[in-house]
């Protein structure tokens, strides 16, 4: 577990670092909570967090990560909290992130 005042004090090089630990040559899971991200930037998920990392940092997080996922899921889109559906087309792009990602991989 990797706080987001960690995430903070430490900085996205040694989170990279613990995400780094988990890639072997078994297959990669991620399930993304998207509360994982600071309630002002997804105001649409079931529980909004204050002080959660930023999505530029998630993005970042999902690039580095995203060639050796071999699956993935994304929870906590609560659409109707968010009429402006913010938090959808976050959702969307870290979709598009980690299926560009993968494919370049392939590549």
């Amino acid at each position: 577990i990797i706080t987001a005042f960690e995430v903070m004090e430490k900085g996205l090089p040694f989170v990279w670092q613990q995400m780094e630990k988990l890639i072997t040559t078994q297959p990669l899971y991620l399930s993304l909570d998207l509360d994982v991200l600071d309630a002002s930037s997804v105001p649409g998920v079931e529980n909004p967090e204050p002080g959660g990392i930023s999505s530029r940092e998630l993005l970042y997080l999902i690039e580095k990560i995203a060639p050796y996922l071999d699956a993935c899921d994304i929870v906590e889109l609560s659409g109707e909290t968010d009429p402006a559906d913010i938090t959808a087309k976050t959702a969307a792009r870290i979709v598009l992130d980690i299926i560009g990602n993968y494919i370049q991989k392939k590549q």
